[in-house]
């Protein structure tokens, strides 16, 4: 009688936790069908791409890094559950595709693919809808740790197959080069400065900034859907290195493991007396169920890795994100 009530309370509160959800997660659908019946061709997915990444993304994360603390933007805490947790998925990940005779290449960035979500683009409107905004802040140390270490950790990974000399820290520069010039860093790291003065914007800015940091959810969503499309497309065309095994993997670990381990680590530092709140926790966990990251198909071609492999990963964490990330967010928020 207790187990049968207890399912039909979780039962319920998944049915709320969809409600909530499911409008953001149409939104990926209508660009996806967008783009698959060519109301939105495939060349201007670019277009919508950097509208979101240099305008309406930064501008939204400029308005959560003026509000945050600089104690939250590097969260010590926050940064090592989230570095101890992908990194344990991405070693994982990468043992078993060097342990299948693959090159440090591909199993580096089939490593990146599953421990690196969409925090960015998909991240803060699922948080704020569910979690609420007061914990958008978090996601903040979340995406400076993902594209200064983890994409680096994989970029560095992915170059030891290359002989000794052959150029590995002229492409580790070039790489961290790139991090530093994504307007993102720069959103977050002008709003956390910003923050720390005091100052409020000119009312004219900040109608400005509101006005593109509020167009940021529902035209990143729908990127994403187009993005989608695209990586279909590049799946089905370009040969893939990898099985299907791998593939399943990756996935695997990307919406199952990660959240759990991100989990059960933070459950062991609270209990440790460790300064983190069920909130915090539960709204990590969320970021950690999301779908891979698109960005991840785009470094892996740049590469020269398996694009095909990734493109594919990121194809099927999109597909029962939905449902994982529902039945994540219905257990703990």
């Amino acid at each position: 009688m207790v187990l049968r009530f207890y399912s039909m309370c979780l039962g319920d509160f998944f049915l709320d936790v969809v409600i909530v959800s499911a409008p953001l997660f149409a939104l990926m659908l209508i660009g996806y069908l967008g783009a698959r019946f060519g109301l939105i061709p495939i060349e201007a997915i670019k277009g919508l791409n950097n509208y979101v990444l240099y305008f309406a993304l930064t501008a939204m994360l400029f308005r959560i890094g003026s509000a945050s603390p600089l104690e939250d933007a590097l969260n010590p805490i926050v940064i090592g559950i989230w570095l101890v947790s992908c990194w344990s998925v991405m070693a994982i990940a990468i043992a078993y595709g060097r342990a299948k005779g693959r090159t440090w290449l591909d199993s580096s960035f089939g490593g990146l693919a599953a421990s690196l979500p969409n925090s960015g683009f998909m991240g803060i409107a699922l948080v704020t809808a569910i979690m609420g905004a007061q914990h958008a802040h978090l996601v903040v140390p979340v995406i400076l740790t993902e594209m200064v270490v983890l994409q680096g950790s994989a970029i560095a990974f992915s170059q030891l197959d290359l002989p000794q000399g052959t150029g590995l820290l002229t492409k580790l520069k070039a790489s961290f080069s790139g991090v530093f010039a994504n307007p993102i860093v720069w959103g977050i790291g002008a709003g956390v400065i910003w923050g720390a003065t005091g100052w409020a914007l000119p009312s004219v800015l900040d109608d400005i900034i509101g006005i593109l940091a509020d167009s940021a959810t529902p035209v990143a969503l729908f990127t994403v859907g187009a993005v989608l499309y695209r990586e279909q497309r590049r799946a089905a065309t370009e040969p893939s290195r990898s099985s299907r095994t791998y593939i399943a993997i990756i996935a695997v670990l990307k919406v199952i493991a990660l959240p759990l381990i991100v989990w059960g680590l933070g459950r062991m530092l609270m209990s440790m007396g460790v300064a983190l709140t069920s909130e915090q926790l539960a709204t990590l966990v969320l970021i950690a169920a999301l779908p891979g990251a698109a960005n991840t198909t785009i470094l892996a071609e740049k590469y020269g890795a398996d694009s095909g492999l990734i493109a594919t990963a990121l194809l099927v964490t999109s597909t029962v994100g939905f449902v994982t990330f529902n039945g994540a967010a219905a257990l703990v928020a």
